[in-house]
């Protein structure tokens, strides 16, 4: 009977640990997802970011592990269930903001909304308080054990998904200057002359180029900059949009259309391509993953 009453809070426990580590691995191979997730609400730098999002996964793990383990069971369940409130404040916090879009907290495999993952937390709660009655613990390791798993745990998850800041640097990106110039010329474009602007060159329905703008538009967000001053640009779509507001990828701001031919001849194909303009001439070039966060909001501000 005592066999079979400890049974159940032993699978919970499992359970709980299995749910955490399939979590951080999602997260771990969508983590450019979820590390602009985190940087969208302004709390953080964009190179903070990078670090929160990989110790998140971090954290995970190590949970995940030791509850599977059965090692630790204060520890276990108490960082997982602090954690997990946590990230339930936070997304309390979302949903009052309104925010809809998926959290992240499966990565790209299960989108949830802040609401829907709110229901999930609080499930994964019950079942880690109902955990804490296991009596089955399996293991207790010493230090010198546990300090090298979780060491090698770390450095797993950097060296899988190593931080753009510490991989990328400045970068020269190809572009066509004479299909650039002939762009400026366009009256549409005149408000880019004479000032310093950030032109972002995008796709509809790229993910990498959705990213990029998430960046972007957080920066000017963040540091309080003229939403004039970023420039997106789009090639016209092969059949007529009803409007120039992305509808399938929802990147939520205006396009500017030009020629597709004259799109491909300017970034020869490459996409997104991000440029520092002071006023026809280009002061810098990005890809995805070396937009710099400090170097474009200085240069806005100057």
């Amino acid at each position: 009977m005592k066999s079979s009453s400890s049974l159940w809070p032993t699978l919970a426990r499992v359970a709980a640990g299995l749910f955490f580590v399939v979590s951080a691995v999602a997260k771990l191979f969508s983590v450019d997802s979820f590390e602009v997730y985190i940087f969208t609400y302004g709390f953080f730098s964009l190179e903070t970011s990078y670090l929160l999002a990989r110790a998140c996964i971090f954290v995970e793990v190590a949970v995940g592990i030791m509850l599977i383990l059965g090692c630790w069971p204060r520890v276990g369940v108490g960082l997982g269930s602090v954690m997990t409130l946590l990230f339930t404040i936070f997304l309390c916090y979302a949903a009052l903001k309104g925010r809809t879009d998926s959290c992240h907290c499966m990565g790209n495999m299960v989108q949830f909304s802040p609401v829907q993952s709110i229901v999930k937390n609080s499930m994964l709660l019950l079942a880690l308080l109902y955990a804490r009655r296991s009596t089955k613990w399996q293991c207790r390791p010493r230090w010198y054990v546990a300090a090298p798993v979780l060491a090698a745990i770390l450095v797993a998850v950097f060296a899988i998904s190593v931080p753009d800041n510490w991989r990328y640097g400045s970068s020269k990106e190809p572009y066509n200057a004479k299909a650039l110039s002939q762009m400026l010329s366009n009256e549409t474009l005149s408000a880019v002359h004479g000032e310093h602007r950030v032109l972002a060159f995008v796709t509809t329905g790229c993910g990498y180029c959705q990213l990029a703008a998430d960046k972007l538009l957080s920066i000017q967000r963040r540091h309080h900059l003229d939403s004039a001053a970023f420039i997106f640009v789009a090639p016209e779509p092969v059949e007529p949009a009803s409007n120039e507001v992305l509808s399938p990828s929802n990147f939520g701001y205006h396009l500017n259309r030009i020629d597709v031919d004259q799109f491909i001849a300017i970034t020869y194909g490459q996409r997104p391509l991000v440029l520092q303009l002071d006023g026809d001439s280009v002061a810098a070039t990005y890809h995805l993953r070396n937009i710099n966060e400090r170097d474009i909001s200085r240069w806005l501000t100057r």
